[in-house]
């Protein structure tokens, strides 16, 4: 996996986040917790849905402001997406570890 970008936060914490910029297409699907289709997408195997996301919001890191919403997956490491405001039809999937 490629590195995006890497960090050093203010408290000492080395911060690094892959992704290649690829575009992932978005597509509807019935979440197991909904009887209504959600927008999702596949990212290493696994489908994710949007709603699952937080949206960024300015109490988040500065080095999360560049992109759209965020998903802890552990205490270190989760998944960050940059939505496609040109179509919104595709998103950028990254994944950080810190």
């Amino acid at each position: 996996m490629l590195i995006h970008q890497e960090f050093k936060t203010q408290r000492n914490n080395n911060i690094t986040i892959y992704g290649s910029n690829l575009k992932i297409k978005i597509f509807y699907k019935v979440p197991a917790w909904s009887n209504e289709e959600e927008p999702a997408f596949k990212y290493r195997d696994n489908i994710y849905f949007l709603s699952e996301f937080m949206k960024m919001g300015k109490f988040e890191p500065d080095w999360m402001q560049e992109y759209s919403a965020y998903l802890i997956e552990t205490a270190f490491s989760g998944i960050l997406v940059k939505i496609d405001d040109k179509d919104n039809e595709h998103v950028k999937v990254y994944y950080y570890v810190g």
